[in-house]
């Protein structure tokens, strides 16, 4: 049972900045839009499944499983998050993403580019990839239409949070073969806090984007 008890100082910080977002989301539940109150759902989801991660690791159990149902479940949420933000086919397209992403993955999972005792490498890279296109295409979108500072607009913290928080695994999952230092995951988990208290910052600021 002790063992429980010992989180590495960068995890705790993680974990602490999604409690804080989660927290944040809760606070403003009321006034939120429908995006909002999607993303609030997601990191409280987050939390749990990292704590979960954490306690099997201490307890020296398997929790690799846990970043396949991550990976899956993490862009469809944030996907479909974005999506409420467009309009037309653009909305369709990020919506059709996501069923073929997940065809994406069963498809490598099934002629062995993925593996349940091993992370997520190439599905995680590709997620956080298309991720971070569309949240670098959000925040262009805000700049350009935006008629209040950038900063005012929720799209703006979501979107910049997102790249901090996902992008990462574009470099770190993609050299999973190549071995990985405790220094990068490190880097990692800070990366994770930066873009989870960027969603707190979104908070602050929701209802400021009509629901289209």
């Amino acid at each position: 049972m002790r063992s429980l008890l010992i989180v590495p100082w960068d995890v705790a910080i993680s974990l602490l900045s999604m409690l804080l977002a989660a927290g944040g989301g809760f606070t403003k539940w009321q006034i939120s839009t429908w995006p909002m109150r999607l993303l609030t759902l997601f990191i409280s989801y987050f939390f749990l499944i990292n704590i979960v991660g954490v306690t099997l690791a201490a307890m020296n159990l398997r929790n690799l499983f846990l970043i396949h149902i991550d990976t899956l479940l993490t862009y469809s949420a944030l996907a479909l998050i974005f999506s409420c933000w467009y309009s037309g086919k653009l909305r369709q397209y990020i919506r059709l993403s996501i069923p073929a992403f997940i065809a994406f993955y069963l498809l490598l999972l099934r002629i062995g580019y993925e593996n349940f005792n091993l992370p997520t490498s190439f599905s995680m890279t590709v997620r956080s990839v298309i991720l971070a296109f569309i949240s670098l295409y959000t925040l262009f979108c805000v700049f350009r239409e935006s008629i209040i500072e950038a900063y005012r607009d929720e799209r703006f913290w979501i979107s910049l949070g997102t790249l901090f928080a996902f992008s990462s695994n574009a470099i770190i999952y993609s050299g999973v073969s190549s071995g990985i230092t405790i220094d990068i995951w490190i880097v990692h988990n800070i990366f994770i806090a930066i873009g989870y208290l960027c969603y707190f910052g979104g908070y602050q600021w929701t209802r400021t984007h009509t629901i289209l």
